[in-house]
């Protein structure tokens, strides 16, 4: 998730502190959004559920589909991540 940027990196700890026994459905859930989304998309959309504390993978899903990532957040307010 590293590769795909900073806030799906920053993403990913939090889903291993939220789901310790089950991180690799979400992650991987993530990882395969590649295959229809380009990586500024799912990074836009990691940042926005990191700003929101989301974890789950078919939220994730549905912020790249709808284009929520689109939307405005307080930069300077991600303590979630």
């Amino acid at each position: 998730m590293a590769q795909i940027g900073t806030y799906s990196e920053q993403l990913f700890f939090l889903i291993l502190k939220e789901h310790p026994r089950d991180w690799h459905r979400p992650v991987a859930g993530i990882l395969s959004l590649a295959k229809y989304y380009p990586q500024d998309i799912i990074e836009a959309s990691c940042k926005r559920a990191c700003y929101y504390g989301i974890t789950q993978y078919s939220v994730i899903k549905n912020i790249c589909h709808n284009g929520s990532y689109l939307l405005s957040t307080e930069e300077a307010s991600y303590a979630n991540c």
